[in-house]
């Protein structure tokens, strides 16, 4: 009888520790870069205000969602380093979210500008090339600067992994629960 019971939750530890761990088939990354690495040039400048304060017209970025489809982003941020950002093609492909903090550093006659951004809208087609409809999160946004000139920029956006539902973990609880029960009660009969 305990080794049934043992083996019943042997086996539900390893279906829990399989479905909080195993990535989602449909699950992606969407690249976006100009400049080295990429084969596109950077386009656009970035102008700096006081303390963290930035904001561009737009910046072109190469993507591989879609092909290999161009972007402009878009952002702008207090002299705290917040405010929003936006990075969008002539399709109406696109997604913005709110820049959380900028971090500046200079080195070598060149700075970076890197932001942490949470993104909160995504266009139905993302989605899709992400397998996502709970969003991605945060990320980071990093450009190589050379007097305001953008000379590189490359980064990634990846779905949030799903947490599962704590109903959904009360239903395997419980299911578990009762093929033990039923374990025992062939147990106490056959014995």
């Amino acid at each position: 009888m305990f080794k049934a019971i043992m083996h019943t939750l042997l086996a539900g530890v390893c279906l829990l520790a399989i479905s909080l761990f195993v990535p989602r088939a449909n699950a992606g990354a969407i690249d976006f870069a100009c400049g080295a690495p990429a084969t596109n040039m950077c386009t656009g400048t970035i102008t700096m205000g006081g303390g963290a304060a930035v904001s561009t017209s737009g910046i072109g970025l190469q993507s591989n969602f879609d092909g290999t489809d161009a972007f402009t982003s878009t952002f702008s941020t207090n002299s705290s380093g917040v405010g929003s950002i936006s990075i969008v093609d002539t399709d109406g492909d696109m997604l913005s979210g709110n820049i959380v903090s900028t971090t500046m550093s200079s080195f070598g006659g060149h700075e970076t500008l890197v932001f942490d951004v949470n993104w909160t809208t995504l266009s139905a087609s993302v989605q899709s090339a992400l397998g996502t409809t709970v969003g991605i999160g945060q990320s980071t946004v990093q450009f190589l600067l050379s007097n305001d000139a953008v000379v590189s920029s490359d980064f990634s956006v990846t779905p949030v992994a799903p947490a599962p539902e704590p109903a959904s973990l009360l239903l395997l609880g419980t299911g578990l629960l009762g093929i033990g029960a039923t374990l025992r009660r062939y147990q106490l009969r056959k014995g």
